[in-house]
């Protein structure tokens, strides 16, 4: 295996996640970040799927989305941007991101996990984030 997939799947999931409205970042927000909302995309890990023709991967990527309210956050705000994550990344079961150029082809997407919380406030603002993991199976051409 001499593909980056790690690299490979940040762009695709950037280039996808474009169309949400809200700024993404790699690993964390910056400490000047003054969005409301926002999404952070980390924790990649890959496991070998090989079989003796084909070279593949096991992989998962954690997308967080963040939004914060001055004193109260009922959360309600970040419906919209959880619709439009999921209609850029998983609009349907059958769906994967196109990674063709780049060398790979994503087989298969699950979501493998879906969770939100309420974070304790900071400095007056009240956050929730809701964390998605995606599931890939990734052949590499």
């Amino acid at each position: 295996m001499n593909k980056n997939i790690n690299l490979i799947l940040r762009k695709a999931y950037k280039t996808a996640l474009a169309t949400v409205g809200c700024p993404v970042y790699w690993g964390e927000a910056p400490d000047n970040n003054s969005e409301k909302y926002y999404i952070v995309l980390s924790a990649i890990t890959s496991s070998d799927a090989a079989s003796f023709d084909k070279n593949a991967t096991n992989t998962t990527i954690q997308v967080k989305r963040f939004n914060w309210e001055n004193k109260y956050n009922p959360g309600t705000g970040s419906a919209s941007i959880d619709a439009a994550l999921l209609k850029a990344l998983y609009p349907y079961p059958s769906f994967n991101l196109n990674t063709r150029p780049d060398g790979v082809q994503i087989l298969n997407t699950t979501i493998f996990n879906d969770f939100e919380e309420q974070i304790t406030g900071i400095g007056g603002r009240k956050f929730s984030d809701r964390t998605f993991i995606f599931s890939h199976k990734i052949l590499i051409l």
